[in-house]
């Protein structure tokens, strides 16, 4: 429990603590789930996909064309 007199503060310090205690305890639920190649693989796969999403929101902000967005996203081609 936060110890502050402002009570904003103490739930926002009691909402962080919160969320990191779940985020830790879904760390070590995952790490023991999957192998380490699996955990690497998923994480980048992730990175991956931020990216993409990154480019296409930066590419509908500057009214870039589809098919120059496409051309430089990270898909697997279809061959």
């Amino acid at each position: 429990m936060p110890q502050t007199e402002n009570e904003i503060e103490a739930i926002s310090q009691f909402e962080h603590a919160f969320e990191m205690a779940i985020y830790k305890a879904v760390n070590r639920s995952f790490s023991k789930m999957f192998s380490f190649s699996t955990i690497v693989g998923i994480t980048k796969l992730t990175a991956y996909e931020v990216r993409n999403i990154a480019a296409i929101a930066f590419a509908v902000e500057q009214k870039i064309s589809p098919q120059t967005t496409m051309s430089r996203l990270i898909i697997e081609s279809e061959e």
